[in-house]
C-alpha cells in the first residue's frame, strides 16, 4: 500500500500519464492531453480550498487525545498529520485521472484502471491518512471535476 498510494500523487502521476500519453497521442501538445491536466490540476485547486475551507483534521490528529489517553489507537504510515485531511487529494488525483483518461480512451483495460484508482484511494484509508469520507469526497470530486471538463472540451470542440 505504501507504494499504490504513490499513484495518487501528482508528483508521480502526472510524468507517468504524460510519457504514457505521449505514446498514445505522439505529441506533447494534444488536445486531448491539456483537457486531461486540465482536469485534474482544477480537481486539484478545487481539493486544496475545499481543505481549507472544511479544515478536517486527519486520524491521527482528530483522535490526538484519546491515544494520549490510551483509548484508541491509530495505525499510520508515511505522513503525520501536517496538513488538512477532506477531500483526499490523493483519491481526486487518481479518479479524476482515470476518468478524463478513459473519456478519451476507453477500452478493454478500463475496469482495471478503475480498479486500479480505487485501490490508490483505499491505501489512504488502510495506511490511516484520511478517513472514509475524505476518501469518497476526494473520489467524487475528482471524477466530477474531469466529467464537467471533458464534457465542456467536447461541447466547444476543442476536442
Amino acid at each position: 500500500m505504501v507504494i499504490i498510494t504513490q499513484f495518487g500523487n501528482g508528483w508521480v502521476l502526472v510524468p507517468l500519464m504524460i510519457l504514457i500519453l505521449y505514446r498514445v497521442e505522439g505529441s506533447w501538445l494534444s488536445h486531448r492531453f491539456i483537457v486531461i491536466g486540465v482536469s485534474i490540476i482544477l480537481g486539484g485547486i478545487l481539493g486544496v480550498v475545499i481543505k481549507n475551507v472544511i479544515g478536517r483534521r486527519r486520524p491521527l490528529s482528530a483522535f490526538r487525545e484519546d491515544i494520549k489517553d490510551g483509548k484508541v489507537s491509530v495505525h499510520t504510515v508515511l505522513e503525520r498529520a501536517r496538513k488538512k485531511s477532506f477531500p483526499s487529494g490523493h483519491a481526486q488525483t487518481a479518479l479524476g485521472a482515470c476518468v478524463a483518461v478513459t473519456w478519451f480512451w476507453a477500452g478493454w483495460y478500463t475496469p482495471g484502471l478503475f480498479i486500479w484508482s480505487f485501490v490508490v484511494a483505499f491505501s489512504r484509508i488502510y495506511l490511516g491518512i484520511h478517513f472514509p469520507l475524505d476518501v469518497a469526497g476526494g473520489a467524487l470530486l475528482g471524477i466530477v471535476v474531469s466529467l464537467v471538463v471533458c464534457a465542456a472540451a467536447a461541447l466547444c470542440g476543442f476536442v
